[in-house]
């Protein structure tokens, strides 16, 4: 009933396949102890499967209004990519969720105690850390649980989330986004087949456009941030923002698959040191890579299918 296209089922289908072997990185990941990171790409398979039922019912201004929050996900675990610490209990971050849900339904200090053990773990990581008074100061920061050895302030969510996109765009596909833009400058009332999007290409009433990728995901970003504050903000979005958002979802596997190349050379090289126990481990994250890129070409192919005409 909420799938009867064949595009839409399609869709489906090849998101909860990529989703099956990201569940297998997950279990493998827990059992290892590296129980943070199986935390977080289990928030990937909600995030996926999300988008693809936001995609389903029309929901296209979803996809920029949930796309600040996606990014920034995608960003600070890039960050705990670099350092298996972060990937295994990470006590700080633990910490830092914990204090800042009694600040929020409090609205008071908290307590002396919950910072003595972040501190206190801040130390067992950074033995020669900074003092207990600098470290308290910039782990009520947003980023707080990145707190370094100089315990110097964490960049800000907005710094970070534009250098993250320069970053993977520069990976994926040779920064460039491509779009397909009816001449007529019109929506199609019906879906076209791929034979329809070959002659109008082939008569060039379809021609394809290409921006800088990275500049794109930084305007969907603001967008997202205007949007998804129901205030005067969202009088200023672009009205294009309401209708762009469906082509993010694909930018979630390919963000994902940066990521898991990232996180097997890092296992590979924690494997070499002995402090990866079970090679499976690596197994599972080469297996999802085998499979992920044609899926990922499949999703995309679909994914940029021009869509028919809203009914608002």
């Amino acid at each position: 009933l909420f799938f009867p296209h064949s595009i839409q089922y399609q869709l489906r289908e090849l998101t909860s396949s990529l989703m099956k072997k990201i569940k297998g990185i997950v279990d493998v990941s827990i059992k290892n102890g590296f129980s943070c990171l199986g935390a977080w790409l289990h928030q990937i398979h909600l995030i996926n499967m999300d988008y693809a039922l936001d995609d389903a019912f029309g929901y296209v201004e979803q996809g920029i209004i949930k796309w600040k929050q996606v990014v920034e996900f995608f960003a600070v675990l890039n960050l705990f990519a670099n350092d298996d610490y972060f990937l295994r209990e990470n006590n700080l971050l633990w910490i830092h969720s914990k204090i800042s849900a009694i600040k929020n339904i409090s609205h008071e200090n908290t307590r002396e105690e919950g910072y003595d053990a972040a501190y206190s773990e801040y130390l067992e990581r950074y033995p020669n850390g900074t003092s207990k008074e600098d470290f308290t100061k910039n782990y009520n920061s947003s980023l707080g649980f990145l707190i370094n050895e100089n315990g110097e302030k964490p960049p800000s969510l907005k710094k970070l989330a534009e250098e993250f996109i320069d970053e993977y765009s520069a990976l994926i596909d040779n920064n460039l986004f491509k779009s397909l833009e009816n001449i007529d400058g019109k929506a199609f009332e019906s879906m076209p087949t791929p034979a329809d999007m070959d002659a109008m290409i082939a008569d060039k009433r379809l021609i394809e456009r290409e921006i800088p990728l990275n500049e794109f995901l930084k305007m969907c970003y603001e967008e997202s941030q205007i949007m998804s504050h129901a205030t005067g903000y969202m009088y200023f979005s672009n009205s294009g923002a309401w209708m762009s958002g469906q082509v993010l979802s694909i930018y979630i596997h390919k963000f994902s698959d940066v990521l898991f190349n990232k996180l097997l050379m890092l296992f590979q090289k924690l494997k070499s040191s002995g402090n990866v126990p079970d090679k499976i481990f690596i197994n599972v994250i080469r297996n999802y890579q085998k499979k992920s890129k044609e899926i990922i070409g499949q999703i995309d192919g679909l994914i940029r299918i021009p869509k028919v005409r809203k009914k608002f």
